[in-house]
């Protein structure tokens, strides 16, 4: 495995990629694997970390925040791990397409979409906080084609209206959950959540 560390020195600011235009990928993994980034701050991109067709990577306390699409996006990437990460005030904080993120003791927060699965995508959040927050804003939010969200021991937030799963669908109207206790019943996921 290879791996980038950044620094572990907080009060000095640590190590931070910083894209300032709010466009392009601050960090971007093209079919590689066993990748693993440690201790980053990664700002101000239009994707913090894009992983295409990269798998078995590992981002471990990386910190994302202000990107304008997504903080964490991948396509077609196989398994990768998220453990003690942040994705904070972007478009969509996880946007797997055709792809599977597991996402461990992590935050996500301030995002238009916290967790945005597309086309064949789909993620695992175990101890984990998710926020939402106004009445567009849905928790979870997945298109008609995307994949399964599994889950369990995590802390949900929804204010102003904010719904806690939708899926799109072609016809018949869009599969809703209001609130955590629905998803619970529906699907069998997060017993041990609260909200």
């Amino acid at each position: 495995r290879v791996v980038f560390q950044g620094s572990t020195n907080v009060a000095a600011g640590g190590t931070v990629f910083n894209r300032q235009t709010t466009s392009g990928n601050a960090l971007h993994l093209q079919r590689t694997a066993g990748i693993e980034f440690r201790n980053l701050n990664i700002i101000n991109a239009g994707q913090g970390v894009y992983s295409d067709e990269a798998g078995d990577c590992y981002f471990i306390d990386v910190r994302v925040e202000n990107c304008s699409s997504a903080a964490f996006a991948a396509n077609k990437s196989p398994t990768n791990y998220f453990l003690r990460c942040l994705a904070r005030s972007s478009g969509s904080g996880l946007a797997p397409n055709q792809s599977m993120m597991i996402w461990r003791n992590g935050v996500i927060w301030g995002n238009m979409k916290p967790v945005d699965l597309q086309n064949g995508g789909s993620a695992a959040l175990y101890n984990s906080v998710l926020r939402a927050v106004g009445a567009s804003a849905r928790i979870y939010s997945l298109s008609t084609s995307a994949g399964n969200i599994v889950g369990n021991h995590n802390l949900y937030v929804r204010e102003g209206d904010a719904l806690f799963y939708e899926r799109t669908s072609v016809s018949g109207g869009n599969e809703l959950y209001t609130r955590l206790s629905d998803w619970q019943f529906a699907s069998g996921q997060d017993l041990q959540s609260t909200a």
